[in-house]
């Protein structure tokens, strides 16, 4: 058996899967105890005792059956990290809008409804997931989370994403997939340092114009969707390593060419960007899977002169 010293001056206590209906009401004894787990297990209530541990800065509550948190929660000012997510909330608790240094706060599938006002007063996030909630609206106050990094609100209801997201410029996660949106903000642009775009299982049909500002976008979703077509000017963006289509009806670029890997999609939608231009298409070094046709229809442009396939593997041209 450890000697109480050793056991109280615990730094990190990991419970998950224990099947537990209760947490000891003397866990204010871990006077150490920074770090707190207890995800997976039978909870319905957590002891008011928990605020003494105001040394705790990460608390990880996930898949339980808790619908509140004790009031007296509120003097735990140095959690950084709060996961609740798989429980039974329908609201926020008031003790988390105390905790002004949240940097993390996950909120996945629970029943919330809305994001409450009292969110500004959690300055410091920089991680915040309210998916597969019950949202109908992203709302204008969003934009004073200045320090957001990651926002996650896919699997709701939200048919429109407000325009002040575009003040979220340290964005570089964004997923609102699965949910209603027919348009994005043309304010989306202002998001500089995306680099994860997921809008994937919604009714969108184009992309704002200004999307080539997101020059540091590695990953786009559009999956599942009512695009037709892609605009060309996408292919200013070689910085996108994962370009995800399937699910649309699209046409332009043709099917053929969707299924090339994404370096070789980029490369044929920044030629027709040019040709818009020049009236000269150049397909040379695309790259092309085995056995398959490049082109059977060639793609409308005004007018093209000029028509440069050199080195394309093509099996078929009309």
């Amino acid at each position: 058996t450890p000697r109480p010293s050793r056991r109280y001056a615990l730094r990190s206590l990991n419970l998950d899967h224990n099947q537990l209906d209760e947490v000891p009401d003397d866990f204010w004894k871990l006077t150490s105890l920074t770090h707190l787990r207890v995800d997976s297990n039978n909870l319905d209530a957590m002891p008011a005792s928990l605020w003494q541990r105001t040394n705790l800065k990460t608390l990880m509550l996930d898949r339980n059956n808790l619908s509140d948190l004790p009031p007296e929660w509120k003097a735990l000012q140095r959690l950084s990290t709060l996961t609740l997510s798989r429980n039974d909330f329908e609201r926020v608790p008031d003790c988390v809008w105390a905790m002004h240094f949240l940097k993390i706060l996950h909120l996945h599938q629970n029943r919330i409804p809305e994001i409450a006002a009292q969110i500004v007063q959690l300055a410091k996030l920089q991680d915040l997931n309210y998916s597969a909630n019950l949202l109908t609206e992203i709302p204008a106050f969003i934009r004073k989370l200045k320090h957001l990094q990651k926002f996650d609100v896919s699997k709701n209801e939200i048919p429109v994403l407000c325009p002040e997201v575009g003040a979220l410029t340290e964005l570089k996660e964004l997923s609102v997939a699965k949910n209603l949106l027919h348009f994005l903000p043309e304010t989306l642009a202002s998001c500089v340092q995306i680099q994860k775009l997921q809008l994937n299982a919604n009714k969108l049909s184009y992309l704002p114009h200004d999307i080539t500002n997101l020059t540091t976008l590695t990953v786009l979703d559009i999956r599942d969707n009512a695009f037709t077509a892609i605009a060309p000017q996408l292919g200013r963006l070689s910085c996108i390593t994962d370009l995800r289509m399937d699910g649309n009806e699209i046409r332009t670029p043709p099917a053929y060419v969707c299924d090339m890997e994404t370096k070789a999609v980029l490369r044929f939608l920044d030629r027709l960007d040019v040709a818009a231009l020049t009236a000269e298409l150049d397909l040379t070094n695309l790259t092309v899977p085995k056995e398959r046709t490049l082109i059977r229809q060639a793609p409308a442009l005004p007018s093209a002169p000029s028509l440069s396939l050199f080195g394309a593997a093509v099996t078929q041209c009309i």
